[in-house]
């Protein structure tokens, strides 16, 4: 009766922890969400009346590229792959890239519907530039945890 409760006081106790880091997960990417929304306000220069346009189109465009991105992800590792299967997922990957390529172009035609082409353009900048930082910030991360 002690093993049975121990084991069930080992296994709350993991899975706690265990949804302790998804909600650690969430609130990261939340506040990567917030700080993307304030930097890409800041640089393209939206007005209220362009940011209420802007954003729900601006955020669709990224729910689908999230949805493609987990579509792509291996369930095997790339090492276990067969050369089939490797041939099946380069194909899917280039058709992937295509229909980015193709939504990108859709969202940008969107947009312009909704702000000056400078501004369209200082997305494109924006975009970039929060990556690099992104990436630099994960990156001092590391570094300091090592």
């Amino acid at each position: 009766m002690k093993n049975i409760w121990m084991l069930s006081l080992l296994m709350g106790l993991g899975m706690t922890t265990l949804l302790g880091q998804n909600s650690d997960r969430n609130q990261m990417r939340e506040r990567i969400e917030s700080q993307r929304v304030a930097f890409i306000t800041s640089e393209v220069g939206l007005t209220q009346e362009e940011a209420q346009q802007f954003w729900p189109i601006y955020n669709e465009y990224r729910a689908e590229e999230t949805r493609d991105l987990m579509d792509l992800i291996p369930e095997k590792k790339l090492n276990d792959l067969s050369e089939s299967e490797a041939h099946n997922m380069i194909n899917q990957v280039l058709e992937a890239e295509k229909k980015r390529a193709e939504r990108r172009s859709q969202l940008v035609s969107d947009l312009q519907g909704v702000l000056p082409p400078v501004k369209v353009l200082k997305l494109m900048v924006a975009e970039r530039k929060f990556r690099e930082r992104l990436l630099k910030a994960i990156q001092e991360r590391r570094r300091q945890r090592n």
